[in-house]
């Protein structure tokens, strides 16, 4: 197998000292040599400094740079322009990856598929202990290439610590947006698959677990309001973005459905919908419906509320620890000590 191939793994982090030795211990692990990790940490007040330069100290495919930054997106666009690779791929300081081998498939099938922008997998939810959360929300059937505006759909899901991408491509496209941070991975994938130009068989989907996902209060996605009013937000830009290459038809009736899930969620939750209702106005030239405006009147009353939305979903990512536990996810325990740890 070529490894020739550069691949840069982007490590955006915060407050993640409790879990971030797990990433990197899943990389040092890989049977794959040719990468690098630069992990961006925005000045964690965590033992995160500690463990990093520590490592970093050791091996020097491992760059720790730590300097205060926006947000999520900033994070990974300052480790973006740092990097040297051909692909990357964008590994949260919570997650790991799930086999020795991860780095090595991703390589070979981009070696095999050299139009290739995207490239990802499945994850595996793990609970605080790395044990396996018996938890699929979705079943690949096959290995596949995915259609540009099934990606604008949101039909295909990718997780975001099993993709890889171009490193090309996503400097032509402009990186992440800032301006979108709970939802800027999605919205990444989304450009980076429809701006203009592009091509069909250039996103492909293996049907295998490439990263482990660990599920706690403190992660960056745990509060389901800031995604429902961000994925909102962000299909309202795509609205009047004219470098995507979807019919305005499909940008406004995509907008309109994700709005109508936000307000939707934001009450049977209690919550203000007032940002919404904004959003609602700015796509459609007029205020919500009179039934939205009753329901919302009824909703008020708790007791109502549980009779209107007879199922209100978990606003925590928490709510997945209810699921029966399968085994332990840690892999990387179980081979010798790397040579950096001598």
């Amino acid at each position: 197998m070529n490894e020739n191939l550069l691949i840069s793994i982007l490590v955006p982090s915060y407050r993640q000292g409790n879990y971030i030795e797990h990433t990197i211990l899943s990389v040092l692990h890989q049977s794959y040599a040719n990468w690098e990790m630069i992990i961006q940490d925005s000045c964690s007040p965590d033992q995160t400094a500690g463990i990093c330069k520590r490592y970093a100290h050791r091996e020097s495919r491992i760059k720790f740079f730590s300097e205060k930054d926006n947000g999520f997106a900033d994070a990974v666009n300052r480790a973006l322009m740092k990097s040297k690779g051909t692909i990357a791929i964008i590994l949260n300081s919570d997650d790991f990856l799930s086999h020795r081998d991860v780095l090595k498939q991703a390589s070979k099938h981009w070696n095999e598929m050299p139009r290739l922008n995207l490239l990802t997998a499945v994850s595996t939810l793990v609970d605080d202990q790395l044990t396996e959360i018996m938890y699929d929300p979705y079943q690949l059937s096959e290995n596949r290439f995915i259609a540009s505006l099934d990606i604008f759909r949101l039909q295909t899901i990718f997780p975001q610590s099993s993709t890889f991408f171009s490193i090309t491509r996503a400097k032509e496209i402009g990186m992440l947006n800032t301006n979108t941070d709970m939802v800027a991975d999605t919205e990444f994938w989304i450009r980076l698959a429809n701006y203009k130009p592009h091509h069909e068989k250039q996103a492909y989907i293996f049907n295998e677990s490439w990263s482990c996902v660990t599920i706690h209060d403190q992660q960056r996605g745990a509060d389901s309001a800031k995604f429902m009013s961000g994925r909102a937000h962000m299909f309202v830009e795509f609205v009047k973005d004219e470098r995507l290459d979807v019919s305005i038809g499909m940008r406004k009736k995509s907008a309109l459905s994700f709005v109508v899930d936000a307000w939707e969620y934001f009450t049977a939750h209690g919550l203000d919908t007032q940002e919404i209702e904004f959003l609602y106005h700015e796509l459609e030239g007029r205020s919500i419906p009179v039934k939205k405006k009753i329901k919302k009147l009824l909703a008020k009353n708790k007791w109502i509320r549980r009779q209107l939305f007879t199922e209100i979903p978990g606003n925590s990512s928490m709510s997945f620890l209810s699921f029966p536990r399968g085994k332990p996810m840690t892999w990387f325990r179980e081979y010798a000590v790397s040579r950096t740890d001598s």
